[in-house]
């Protein structure tokens, strides 16, 4: 990668306010690119693929102008160049990416409470540590494989930043646990929920046991058991569609699952579900799930977000089989008669390429 076209991204990433968590107010990564082989699509394809968005959440770019202090929003190739020209020197960009719905208007970022963009007026200033630097910069990295350093696969840090004016849930009572279950508690819950849960990968043991079930119709009834964390949200999903409710996740991690019904705030409805892995430290149980839905989440809609790309993948597989040339279109029409709902093509085309993947490999 060449180093006079490469650059740091530092990302907050946000969720729709309405939406969101309440306690958390973005999620922190970094992301390395070449500006001369990136465009704005690409780059946000890029983001919203690594970390999807809710259900029809588009995504809203801008960044801090630190010599103008201000927070231009980029929306075309042209202003993510401008972008670029702006901060050739510092190879540094703190950007935002927020996820909102298309039908409210979005109200771009005016400030930022945090001293992470505080930078020094003269990038030039001499620090303490000056006499550390390399007198001929072009030698800095001889026999070093630079391709290596920027490997696009490699995880990167994901920082949660919690919000310190607003107040967590008064009315939710969290289940109760023991000891050992809270020490456990992954502190990498996702703000995005279901969209950000397809893309976590389980390490599932080897001796997965065989269970039985209609994955049509998938039972959730407590003591209800399944093979593998991943097959148990396939399965809650078929289940969400098949009742015709949606719900949001709460806790999604690899030995636990909590989530609740879309409507609680709005309606008051009591639905919840938690279940955690075995002994086996496989199969999964559906420890809680104690009242029915009586809200307006009940009635059918035509779009249902809990329609994700992993349940797409696993409708389509058949299909594909049969015939690997359909296109989004195609199945899209297929999934609205079998199932009833209507799914953004773009997921099903995400929906597609993981089934092809899984099938036939990249």
């Amino acid at each position: 990668m060449d180093q006079n076209s490469t650059y740091v991204l530092k990302i907050n990433l946000l969720g729709s306010p309405k939406k969101a968590r309440k306690d958390i107010k973005c999620f922190c990564f970094d992301k390395v690119i070449d500006s001369d082989l990136t465009n704005y699509k690409d780059l946000v394809e890029s983001i919203v693929e690594q970390y999807s968005p809710r259900y029809l959440e588009v995504a809203h770019v801008q960044y801090y102008d630190d010599v103008l202090k201000i927070y231009p929003e980029v929306t075309s190739d042209q202003e993510l160049v401008s972008m670029f020209e702006k901060h050739s020197k510092t190879k540094v960009v703190h950007m935002f990416v927020a996820y909102c719905d298309p039908s409210e208007p979005y109200e771009p970022i005016t400030e930022w409470h945090s001293d992470a963009h505080s930078q020094p007026n003269n990038i030039e200033q001499d620090d303490d540590d000056d006499y550390l630097r390399n007198p001929v910069p072009e030698n800095e990295h001889v026999g070093v494989d630079e391709e290596n350093i920027y490997l696009e696969d490699e995880p990167v840090p994901l920082i949660m930043v919690p919000c310190s004016n607003k107040e967590k849930d008064k009315d939710y009572v969290p289940d109760h646990e023991s000891e050992a279950e809270s020490e456990v508690e992954s502190e990498d819950e996702s703000m995005f929920e279901v969209e950000v849960e397809e893309d976590e990968e389980y390490h599932e043991a080897d001796h997965a046991p065989h269970i039985e079930y209609n994955k049509l119709d998938p039972p959730m009834n407590e003591g209800r058991k399944y093979p593998n964390m991943a097959e148990f949200k396939l399965a809650l999903s078929q289940h969400a569609i098949k009742h015709e409710f949606e719900f949001d996740t709460e806790k999604s991690a690899p030995h636990r699952f909590r989530a609740y019904c879309s409507r609680r705030d709005e309606d008051k409805c009591p639905w919840r579900i938690y279940a955690s892995i075995m002994e086996d430290e496989c199969t999964v149980m559906v420890r809680k799930n104690p009242c029915g839905h009586d809200c307006s989440s009940t009635k059918r809609k035509k779009k249902l977000k809990n329609a994700n790309k992993r349940w797409i993948c696993e409708h389509v597989k058949d299909w594909l089989i049969e015939d690997a040339t359909l296109g989004p279109e195609a199945l899209r029409k297929k999934l609205k008669e079998h199932h009833g709902i209507d799914i953004n093509s773009k997921r099903v085309y995400m929906g597609k390429l993981l089934a092809l993947k899984e099938l036939y490999g990249d």
